[in-house]
Parts: structure tokens; C-alpha cells; sequence
């Protein structure tokens, strides 16, 4: 993948800011975060994978269900040591997959949560640390925010003072509702809007340098819901529209019911934690100065 000088990055902070106001939400993203977010496919499904750093290593995570194709009830298991995807170069306008190869943790059966170690360098972004994990100190009810690419789709920033167009994930703002217990992990409940391509995406809490990673976007919760139209047929220019007070009986009107998934606005996001407890138990990940 191509790399980018670290030193664009605290540039291309400014610009976000810029873009985004001076009146920074309690959970606004860092650089340390923003240039380390990237879009991934696999067979069946794109998603988003993270970086952070434990113990001078640096690892990637993201959903396992992205890996194994799930799409509802638990994840299971991945038994595979290693696995091929596709990331999408963040440099410049052309979309551009790399493919990677990377080596497997898997933190425990059905915990929405791989750990990827890249047998290559992804990306060399000197001077910007990646966000530390802590599921310490958070407040129910406080802001959170979370990073993806909804529907794979990206957005591009240019570099200041260059032509450097750089892809950037969207960023989309929740409330902590409250956490269900699955051990040995467990599972926030956040309240927000999430849509397909957030998948393995952060979940942060608090900005600045006190911002930390609380979990791994898993998917929302769905309820059916019914939808009523009703066609009403063309009423030429002059005439008398329908009385919505009288009842229907042209049988030229019809009305239709239909059943439709309805996004709840409650977010499932397994606490990021339990990805550093195997990290430790198996430190394979590539060697990082620390900053």
C-alpha cells in the first residue's frame, strides 16, 4: 500500500477541524485515529479495521463476522490462522484494493472480534501514535462517536499546501445506553444510527489526548415494521382532489401493506478489551517505536 509521511497528518488534522468547527464534540476523533481507520473487503462484505498499539506492537482489528460471512445469531469461531482481504489505498482519488495477508487472533467463540497482524506494513504514518484501549472511567449516558465507511463509500480531504487527496472515514456521534454482560466479553449498547460498512469500526469515548477505544462496532438491532402507501391515481389540472375526509371507495385507489426492517437505532458493539487480552497471550504483532 502506498505510504503517507507522518507529518501530512497533523496537517490534514487542521483541515478536518476546519470542516468540522472549532466546537469540538466530547467525543471528536483524533489524528490518532482518523489516518488509521481504513475500509477492508472480504468475500463477502466490506467493512472497516482499526490499529492500535500493545506493547510496541501493532495489531488491527476488526468484525469477525466480516471474515466468516455471518450475517445474524452468534459469530462463532474463526479457525483459520490466516486470512486474505482487500484494503483500500487511502491515497489519492482512484480506488485502489490492495491485498493483504494477515495473521489471525481470534479472542473467543461468538465475540464479534478478530485481531489482524499484517504480514507486510499496511501504512507508515510517522509521529501519529494509535489510540490506546481502555474500558475504564466511561459514564453511561455519555457521548461516544464511532468511525466507518456506510455503504463502502469514503470521503476524500486534500492535504494543506499539496495536491494529496487522502480517504477519510465517516464519523457518526452515539450515546453509551448501557452494557449487556457475554462473558468473557461484553457488549455495549449504544444509542445512534448505524448502517452496513461500520462493521469493525472504533467506538471512542472522550478526544484529545485523553481518547481511547471502547469497542469494535458488531452490527443494530432490526425490528419489522409496517409501511402503508396508497396510490392515488393522476387528477388532471382543474379537478377536485380526493377529500382525504370521506371514505375511500374508488376502486381505482389502492392500498398497499408492506413489511420492512426498521433500524431501531440501538448499536451492538463488543467491548475492545478482550482483543488486547489476547494480543497479550500472543504478541506477534510487528514491532512500533513507541511515542
Amino acid at each position: 500500500m502506498t505510504k503517507m509521511l507522518g507529518r501530512y497528518g497533523a496537517a490534514l488534522l487542521v483541515c478536518v477541524l476546519c470542516c468540522l468547527g472549532v466546537a469540538a464534540q466530547s467525543a471528536q476523533p483524533t489524528n490518532d485515529i482518523l489516518f488509521r481507520t481504513l475500509m477492508i473487503k472480504s468475500k463477502t462484505e466490506a467493512g472497516t479495521m482499526f490499529s492500535i498499539q500493545v506493547d510496541d506492537g501493532e495489531y488491527w482489528l476488526t468484525a469477525k463476522h466480516i471474515l466468516t460471512g455471518r450475517k445474524s445469531g452468534p459469530v462463532g469461531e474463526f479457525s483459520d490462522k490466516t486470512v486474505s482481504l482487500d484494503v483500500l489505498d487511502p491515497i489519492g482519488e482512484a480506488i485502489k484494493w490492495n491485498s493483504i495477508q494477515f495473521t489471525v487472533i481470534d479472542p473467543g467463540k461468538d465475540i464479534d472480534i478478530v485481531v489482524l497482524v499484517p504480514k507486510t506494513t499496511i501504512q507508515d504514518v510517522v509521529e501519529i501514535a494509535s489510540l490506546r484501549v481502555s474500558s475504564r472511567n466511561f459514564g453511561i449516558g455519555q457521548e461516544c462517536s464511532f468511525l466507518g465507511f456506510p455503504y463502502a463509500n469514503t470521503w476524500t480531504a486534500t492535504l494543506p499546501s499539496t495536491t494529496t487527496r487522502y480517504k477519510m472515514p465517516f464519523i457518526k456521534h452515539c450515546y453509551i445506553s448501557g452494557i449487556i454482560s457475554h462473558p468473557p466479553a461484553s457488549v455495549l449498547v449504544l444509542d445512534g444510527i448505524n448502517n452496513p460498512g461500520f462493521s469493525g469500526g472504533p467506538v471512542l469515548y472522550l478526544t484529545g489526548p485523553s481518547q481511547v477505544v471502547l469497542g469494535v462496532i458488531s452490527g443494530y438491532h432490526n425490528e419489522p415494521g409496517e409501511v402503508h402507501s396508497i396510490e392515488v391515481p393522476d387528477v388532471a389540472s382543474g379537478a377536485q382532489a380526493p377529500d382525504e375526509k370521506k371514505p375511500n371507495t374508488n376502486p381505482n385507489h389502492t392500498k398497499k401493506k408492506d413489511v420492512v426492517d426498521l433500524n431501531t437505532g440501538i448499536i451492538l458493539a463488543f467491548m475492545a478489551d478482550v482483543a488486547v487480552d489476547a494480543i497479550k497471550k500472543n504478541p506477534i504483532g510487528r514491532h512500533v517505536e513507541a511515542k
